[in-house]
């Protein structure tokens, strides 16, 4: 099955919600299932997540005032379409309640 996981933190940041993301995209990956997660972009440099079976696509953000490193992705975006259309996932996950 494709599977797309939207969440609203993702590497670099490290706190529970990025890992119960990368423990559910590994664990589903293992199973081999295709994971496509949708994230917010950083500014800061950062080493890529990588993972067999699973894509990552970031998204333009801004950064929000309340939650430091906290990013803000727009939920209407013509690339969100555009790759929804192209990978066609079966499932779409909401991993936290912004997206």
């Amino acid at each position: 099955m494709k599977i797309a996981i939207f969440t609203d933190v993702f590497i670099p940041q490290i706190n529970g919600i990025v890992t119960a993301t990368l423990t559910l995209a590994k664990a589903l990956a293992k199973k081999g299932h295709q994971i496509i997660i949708f994230c917010p972009d950083y500014p800061k440099k950062y080493k890529e997540f990588q993972y067999k079976n699973v894509k990552v696509y970031r998204l333009g953000s801004l950064p929000a005032l309340f939650y430091e490193d906290f990013r803000f992705v727009s939920p209407v975006s013509r690339k969100i379409q555009t790759i929804i259309k192209i990978e066609a996932p079966d499932i779409i996950h909401f991993q936290t309640p912004m997206p």
